[in-house]
């Protein structure tokens, strides 16, 4: 049944519980990706597969979130792939399992604030991100160098926090011109 399974996306989706003596306003904005309680993302605008085993889920608070097992493949240029929604995407969320990011895929999306990407995450597309001016808040793999690698967030100047998901956090200084800012 297709309504059984969005509901279920969208439980797997809203699994956020603030932290105990968290920054409240940084908790809020990513949570933890491992907690079981739901969050209302509102009506679903828009779904679809982006790879075999990958699909996403565009709902009507501007969160894009992309789940499954395996790498996102979609037709080149990969930027044209969310275009369509590109004024709604506020948030956008790679969920455990997800394996690879395109080259160029969010590139250019300015609209973009809020960026969560899971562990599984280990190959990244060339300026996967690059160009999105408006994304202030990254949570990011621990153990991947995504900093001045294939300029996946070049001129990615406003971000103001990343936390990394294997629980180290810290503000984003040492801004580095166009090419954004060094963890």
């Amino acid at each position: 049944d297709v309504e059984l399974q969005k509901t279920k996306i969208v439980k797997r989706a809203g699994r956020v519980l603030l932290k105990e003596g968290a920054d409240s306003e940084i908790s809020s904005i990513f949570g933890d990706l491992e907690e079981e309680e739901l969050e209302d993302y509102g009506p679903i605008i828009a779904d679809g597969d982006c790879g075999e085993f990958v699909s996403w889920t565009l709902y009507s608070n501007g969160t894009l979130i992309i789940e499954g097992s395996g790498a996102i493949t979609v037709p080149t240029p990969a930027s044209r792939y969310f275009e369509e929604y590109q004024g709604k995407i506020e948030t956008v969320i790679i969920r455990e399992g997800v394996t690879s990011i395109p080259e160029y895929l969010f590139s250019g999306y300015t609209g973009i604030s809020t960026l969560m990407i899971a562990d599984t995450v280990k190959e990244w597309g060339q300026n996967c991100f690059a160009s999105c001016t408006g994304l202030r808040y990254l949570s990011v793999p621990v153990d991947y160098p995504i900093f001045n690698t294939y300029g996946i967030f070049d001129h990615c100047t406003n971000v103001e926090y990343v936390r990394y998901t294997a629980g180290r956090t810290g503000k984003m200084n040492d801004r580095n011109g166009s090419y954004g800012s060094k963890p």
